[in-house]
């Protein structure tokens, strides 16, 4: 037994007889025995302890890295949305700017009138005094009478303003009308020169001088319809001497107006001009087309006059 042993030994039976037991050294063995086994027992579980400690350490740090780098990818997206809706708030108020521009003043009309009030026989007066109001202003007294007028087939109520300085009674009625802003849709084009045409041959009117809606193609003559709505199309054909021109307005493959320009037995240029309104769908393919000739010319210049097809939305 070693001397370092031998003197804890003997400082812990020392210890033992002050408090007032003499033991003897097995039991002074077996003590000490308890007492290092209780202490590391202790000291393991302050190691589980710790280690249990520092494995929570590491759940929570894992756990609030995986928070901070969603709320940075949330940070990320606001950010991105929010740039987003500055572009479509800057787009709106260009709209809007434009909007104002076209139609200011466009929303409101008024109209004044200088109506006789006993006179008029659209004025339904107020029975015993009803409606009246007495009413003083700079000293003055006034009336306001309620009352009706008809105008446009329309019941409208409005106040007369009834005094002693206003030789004139005047009326305002107020007529609210709603603007809604379409898409102008139309086109017009031209035959540049003259031409003689076979029978089934589509007709190309190769100058174009409108297009709103970007719907005519003068490569082939076609007007493709850019927006579904009511049409109005139109079309001028100059027969030269001694022809026969008979043209179709065809939509779908399907005639929908004809039109018969007859200068055969005459020595003279004749023109017609057809007039067709029927309801077109978007896409539609519209076109004038020669489905009867007797191989005669069609005349198309600045002196007699353009051969032309046009249409608009309405």
């Amino acid at each position: 037994m070693s001397a370092r042993l031998v003197i804890v030994l003997w400082l812990f039976g020392s210890i033992c007889e002050i408090n007032g037991a003499a033991l003897s050294a097995d039991d002074m063995f077996q003590r000490w025995t308890d007492f290092v086994a209780t202490y590391d027992n202790k000291v393991a579980k302050l190691e589980s302890l710790l280690t249990e400690k520092d494995e929570r350490i590491s759940l929570l740090e894992a756990k609030l890295d995986i928070e901070i780098e969603k709320k940075n990818s949330e940070m990320a997206q606001l950010k991105r949305d929010m740039t987003m809706l500055i572009q479509n708030t800057n787009i709106l108020n260009k709209y809007k700017s434009a909007f104002t521009d076209e139609f200011e003043g466009k929303d409101v009309e008024e109209m004044e009138l200088n109506v006789d009030i006993e006179n008029s026989p659209t004025v339904a007066r107020p029975e015993n005094n009803a409606g009246l109001q007495k009413f003083k202003g700079d000293n003055t007294t006034h009336t306001n009478i309620s009352k009706t007028v008809r105008h446009d087939d329309k019941d409208i109520k409005v106040d007369r303003l009834d005094g002693s300085r206003r030789g004139v009674e005047r009326e305002t009625l107020r007529r609210y009308r709603r603007v809604a802003p379409t898409p102008t849709v139309a086109f017009h084009t031209k035959m540049s020169s003259p031409r003689t045409l076979a029978n089934g041959i589509t007709i190309m009117f190769d100058e174009e001088a409108l297009d709103q809606g970007n719907g005519y193609n003068q490569h082939d003559g076609i007007y493709t319809v850019p927006v579904s709505g009511t049409y109005v199309m139109t079309w001028k054909v100059l027969s030269a001497i001694h022809s026969v021109i008979h043209t179709s307005l065809v939509v779908n493959g399907v005639v929908m107006g004809n039109s018969d320009t007859d200068s055969e037995d005459i020595t003279d240029i004749h023109q017609t001009t057809a007039i067709v309104v029927l309801r077109l769908n978007q896409g539609d393919l519209v076109l004038v087309r020669v489905t009867g000739t007797n191989l005669g010319g069609i005349v198309s210049d600045t002196f007699h006059g353009k051969a032309t097809f046009s249409g608009w939305k309405i």
